[in-house]
């Protein structure tokens, strides 16, 4: 952890899964964010499933705290996070989170305005949502077209 100099950035995004045996690389059924603001000194925990993962969520705070902070970070439930719909969208809800928070920072972040990311995710993670699944689809498609052609 030491090489990534956690200390000198401002926001931190990380995708949780629920995987505990590593060495299953196709482990785990649910993905949330845990997110650092070093502004405020705190990880931010968005969960897509009636908070699912929060053990996960927290272990990682736990084992990341120490290098982003000297282990006094806060830990925030985001509970207006937009939850799924179904069973299988926790990972397109996680990339359009993640976007919408980044989108957010570059935009100066609480520096132009007083407050963070959280409404932004609210309003606008469902469209996204609906974006990125188009997206990932034609990404989709367009790769296996590729595929059939090279062969």
């Amino acid at each position: 952890m030491k090489p990534l100099r956690l200390l000198d950035i401002n926001l931190v995004i990380l995708p949780v899964n629920d995987n505990l045996n590593v060495e299953l690389e196709e482990g785990g059924l649910h993905w949330i964010l845990l997110v650092y603001y070093k502004e405020t000194n705190s990880f931010f925990h968005h969960a897509y499933f009636m908070g699912a993962n929060q053990w996960n969520a927290r272990q990682l705070y736990k084992a990341v705290s120490l290098f982003v902070s000297d282990g006094d970070a806060a830990f925030r439930e985001c509970g207006d996070t937009p939850q799924q719909k179904n069973g299988y969208d926790c990972g397109v809800h996680l990339l359009a989170t993640a976007q919408v928070i980044c989108k957010w920072f570059s935009s100066g972040g609480m520096k132009n305005r007083d407050e963070l990311w959280l409404s932004d995710v609210k309003e606008t993670v469902s469209n996204v949502v609906n974006n990125l699944r188009e997206e990932i689809l034609g990404l989709i498609r367009r790769l296996m077209s590729e595929k059939s052609v090279s062969k």
